[in-house]
């Protein structure tokens, strides 16, 4: 974040007392007249007085250059989001409007080619022991435990320990503790890219289950599809009859050798059913079609998968490609 702006003006060092401050420019009545009439006014931006800003700021100082590399990665990766439609703008509205479509079971075919993680190359050689003080300070004052972290957190944490807790729970509640100004924070930014990491089966947005974003507007034959249903009590159903997960894979299996590139799969899922019982089919049809893409490289090409070139793995995929949908 930017300096305070008594700071920008005085070129000051941060780190002198304010009266070794007051002693620098006793003899510049200019400057410290505005210096009074900025603290009169409370001219430093407002927002760098949160709890939010403060916890970033002490990320900031642990980077070389104030947390260059970290910003530039921060905007790197929301212009992805951005391109594989996950957002729609760098707006605070576009991150609440993701979550949202998370809780209402509508991100099921948001894809990301990577997470935030990969861009984090350059990350602090040491830990500066005044990061430990600085954000010790922080969590331990009065004003965290009735500031947005400290609810954000909280809620992020019931959602670890109950596994029974659900995605759309989970963002729910985010979204009721933060409106569309917060998520424009840095801070805010860097929680939401680590939960989409860490969440990734959970929250439907993931680079695991489809070669290609399919158009859910886009007429589609489905007269050859498999149609998968997960039901309110997270059983899984084909033709209305009940599988297990082994069940399935056989299933996909046998769906897959038929039709091949023609292959069109379908997940219908009740709005009362768990995501991880959701990803579990999607993991389900990735395995197996993996598999098949395994024995054709190896009957065709002689070479394990991923070995081919990419021409050749192309070709696998062009045989067996990942197509899902959502009813």
């Amino acid at each position: 974040m930017a300096k305070c702006l008594i700071e920008r003006l005085l070129n000051l060092n941060p780190a002198l007392t304010i009266a070794e401050t007051l002693g620098n420019i006793s003899t510049n009545m200019t400057r410290l007249f505005l210096i009074v009439l900025i603290i009169t006014f409370n001219s430093c931006n407002s927002q760098n007085q949160r709890i939010e800003i403060k916890l970033q700021n002490c990320i900031y100082d642990s980077y070389p250059e104030y947390g260059v590399l970290l910003k530039k990665s921060i905007i790197e990766y929301e212009n992805h989001l951005i391109t594989k439609d996950v957002l729609k703008n760098k707006k605070g509205s576009s991150y609440k409007n993701l979550f949202t479509k998370i809780n209402e079971l509508n991100s099921r075919n948001l894809i990301v080619d990577y997470y935030f993680s990969k861009l984090l190359v350059k990350k602090p050689t040491s830990i500066n022991p005044k990061l430990s003080e600085c954000i010790n300070s922080i969590l331990t004052s009065k004003e965290y435990l009735t500031s947005k972290p400290h609810k954000l957190e909280k809620a992020i944490n019931e959602h670890s320990e109950k596994k029974s807790l659900t995605a759309s729970e989970l963002t729910k509640s985010i979204n009721s503790i933060l409106n569309e100004d917060d998520y424009e924070l840095d801070f805010y930014k860097l929680r939401i890219f680590m939960l989409i990491e860490s969440n990734s089966q959970s929250f439907g947005l993931n680079n695991r289950i489809n070669d290609s974003k399919l158009s859910e507007t886009k007429p589609t034959d489905l007269s050859n599809s498999l149609n998968i249903v997960l039901n309110k009590n997270n059983k899984i159903l084909i033709q209305n009859k009940t599988l297990t997960i082994d069940e399935l894979n056989n299933e996909v299996r046998k769906y897959e050798i038929e039709f091949k590139n023609e292959s069109i799969i379908t997940i219908q899922a009740s709005r009362e059913a768990k995501y991880k019982d959701y990803a579990s089919i999607q993991d389900a049809i990735k395995s197996t079609i993996d598999k098949l893409r395994q024995e054709l490289s190896l009957k065709k090409f002689n070479k394990e998968l991923d070995q081919l070139s990419d021409e050749d793995f192309k070709t696998v995929r062009a045989t067996y490609p990942i197509n899902v949908r959502n009813k």
